[in-house]
């Protein structure tokens, strides 16, 4: 002879809350049927209204912590690449230094391939945030890219009278870039100034020669 089983709290708890759900849903159900469809439908709107506000501003964050980790990987590798640039400036500063030497020691890889990299990460970065941002991304890149192209043309293929021209013009544009540069990697306070374009020019200008007034007729 089998005992018959009673029920559980645990059981009885739950068909007790599934009978107050239901007539909750019930309730809820019979008030929305006398309500009108002009207050559903405001209703209706002002909840969109909030879900869109909340996702608008979930993307604003994002976006501005995408944009601020941008900007932290631009100012590194802008340092990097600006320091590394400044080192070949503060060597073309002592005149003494041969162009050959100096565009020989620019050109060296793999020395001139990871200040390349710097400099494409910059304009990748730069580009990514845009604006002005972009376009002096851009004018940092296309100053490297010149630097290399004539300190490359001195180990090549240019004459050696025209070694100090080639050097002066490389050095000008390098100067350029670093200055474009310093907007994403300001320069902090202990480090040196950057040289004056001045203090790179090799080429001494040519002064014409004085102009002499004909003898006075006697």
């Amino acid at each position: 002879m089998h005992r018959s089983r009673v029920p559980s709290r645990r059981t009885a708890f739950a068909q007790l809350g599934g009978l107050l759900a239901g007539t909750a849903f019930v309730l809820v159900l019979r008030a929305l049927l006398h309500v009108k469809s002009e207050v559903l439908t405001a209703a209706a709107t002002a909840a969109l209204a909030v879900f869109a506000g909340v996702q608008v501003t979930r993307e604003i964050v994002r976006s501005r912590q995408r944009r601020a980790a941008i900007a932290r990987r631009l100012t590194g590798a802008a340092w990097l690449a600006r320091r590394s640039c400044e080192a070949t400036l503060r060597a073309g500063t002592f005149h003494d230094e041969s162009p050959h030497r100096l565009a020989f020691n620019f050109s060296a890889a793999p020395a001139l391939d990871r200040l390349q990299e710097h400099f494409r990460q910059v304009l990748d970065l730069s580009s990514e945030l845009g604006g002005e941002d972009a376009e002096v991304g851009r004018r940092a890149f296309e100053g490297f890219l010149a630097t290399a192209d004539r300190f490359g043309e001195i180990v090549v293929s240019a004459a050696p009278t025209r070694f100090a021209e080639v050097a002066e013009r490389a050095l000008l544009f390098l100067h350029d870039a670093v200055v474009d540069l310093e907007r994403f990697a300001p320069r902090r306070e202990h480090e040196p100034a950057l040289p004056s374009p001045e203090k790179l020019k090799r080429v001494k200008p040519v002064t014409p020669p004085p102009i002499q007034s004909p003898p006075p007729s006697p």
